[in-house]
């Protein structure tokens, strides 16, 4: 990489192996750590079950020859598969070495984002905070995505801070692959490309007609890469589905003013029996046993089977009118969807999820705080000394704005960690430099 370093150094692999090593040692102590400490649900959603038919030859599907799954990306249980595979599926194990090896690579792939835009020395302070944070470090033993998200996403901001420095037509399309495997790990990822598409119209520093061609061309080659997938869901429902659905669904409980943007698990009382019967009065035109329920004025409030899981196990049809309904909730009540908005920008970053891990709250809220605190004022100074943050900024805001208008939880700001402890080490080096030059000044005098 010619000319990637911040301070006109190229990293040599050597350096790269040892941040390697020093974060996958780091992240491995904190892991097992955790794992003695805390209570760890390991299994949680359908991602193993995923990973074990198409292990087994059956496809994407929940059970041998069932109907295809399209509410689920592909990628990550193809990487569980692929594991089960060479391993066997008896055993966590394996799965948790190769996600505290992906967090290791994330780790290495910020050192050098870190060396792009600042120096080494902000890198090894970025890599350490990564690597020691328990927040990340939890999701890194539990069957879910974050691990293999966060690393697609830092490689991804890499890659778009070199283009974006390069301006070399081979740089965007590269993001553009990443950005694509990335969205196939977690669809949330799809309005982010597209946030960023909007962001590189501003930030590049060439003609106006150059600027949309090489977004133009990242976006093609995000296309390339979830195109296939989108014409599988295409072929098995008859309908436009790039990736999974859920989206809608996401929409409209995440902006349900009744419910304050929550899940049904986290409801009691009326609230949970009213938000689960608006939930399956949308669904009763696509489920004839909802709707029978529902003129039998029968309760339908078993988390067995009408949990979060079951609920965004919906076809495109359902998808949609959970969209429109949405859309319209949100159209109806600007003002009051607008305040939602801000509390669940504060879930972001700041809120346990399950009520049942409510006791951990906070010391993660006191932990996210002091790291976001360290951040902001990093990203100020980054700024002020003319420093270019603007893909780790566009990809940092790009999911959080998303996040925001759709469903938010503190689970979904993990894979912004990287970028966040990158800020939080600039800023914390800076607060030192800025101690060390007022302790001169006070012993000269």
């Amino acid at each position: 990489m010619a000319a990637f370093s911040g301070d006109d150094v190229k990293s040599c692999p050597l350096q790269l192996l040892a941040v390697l090593a020093l974060c996958l040692f780091i992240r491995s102590a904190v892991v097992i750590a955790l794992d003695q400490l805390v209570t760890v649900d390991r299994e949680v959603d359908v991602y193993s079950t995923l990973a074990k038919n198409m292990a087994a030859g059956n496809g994407f599907v929940l059970e041998r020859d069932g109907h295809p799954v399209v509410w689920r990306a592909p990628l990550y249980p193809a990487l569980l598969a692929a594991i089960f595979t060479i391993a066997g599926d008896a055993d966590f194990t394996p799965v948790l070495i190769v996600q505290l090896l992906l967090d290791a690579v994330a780790a290495t792939l910020l050192y050098m984002l870190c060396i792009a835009i600042f120096d080494r020395r902000t890198g090894i302070i970025a890599a350490i905070i990564f690597a020691a944070y328990p927040i990340s470090a939890y999701y890194t033993l539990r069957l879910l995505p974050e691990s293999t998200f966060t690393m697609m996403l830092t490689a991804m901001t890499v890659a778009l801070s070199l283009s974006i420095r390069e301006r070399i037509p081979a740089w965007f399309a590269f993001t553009g692959i990443i950005g694509g495997l990335a969205i196939l790990v977690k669809p949330v990822a799809l309005p982010v490309i597209l946030f960023v598409a909007c962001v590189l119209i501003f930030v590049l520093r060439v003609e106006v007609v150059r600027r949309f061609q090489l977004s133009a061309i990242m976006l093609i080659a995000v296309a390339v890469i979830v195109g296939p997938w989108t014409v599988r869901n295409y072929q098995k429902t008859g309908m436009l589905v790039p990736v999974a659905t859920g989206g809608g669904y996401a929409l409209w409980y995440g902006n349900n003013l009744m419910s304050d943007g929550r899940e049904d698990f986290q409801l009691e009382g009326s609230v949970l029996n009213s938000y689960v019967r608006e939930r399956q009065s949308i669904l009763a035109p696509y489920h004839p046993e909802i709707a029978a329920a529902l003129q039998n004025r029968e309760p339908i409030l078993s988390m067995d089977s009408h949990s979060q899981t079951t609920a965004v196990r919906i076809s495109p049809e359902a998808d949609q009118a959970f969209l429109k309904a949405g859309i319209d909730g949100i159209l109806s009540n600007p003002v009051q969807t607008g305040w939602l908005m801000t509390r669940k920008l504060a879930r972001f970053w700041l809120a346990i999820f399950f009520p049942k891990n409510k006791w951990a709250q906070v010391p993660v809220a006191i932990a996210q705080f002091a790291l976001l605190a360290l951040a902001t004022f990093g990203a100020y100074r980054a700024a002020v000394n003319g420093r270019d943050i603007s893909a780790p900024m566009a990809v940092l805001v790009g999911l959080t704005m998303t996040h925001v208008v759709f469903n938010a939880t503190l689970r979904y700001s993990v894979p912004l960690l990287p970028i966040v402890s990158m800020l939080a080490a600039y800023g914390f080096l800076e607060l030192y430099r800025r101690v060390s030059t007022s302790n001169v000044v006070v012993r000269s005098n």
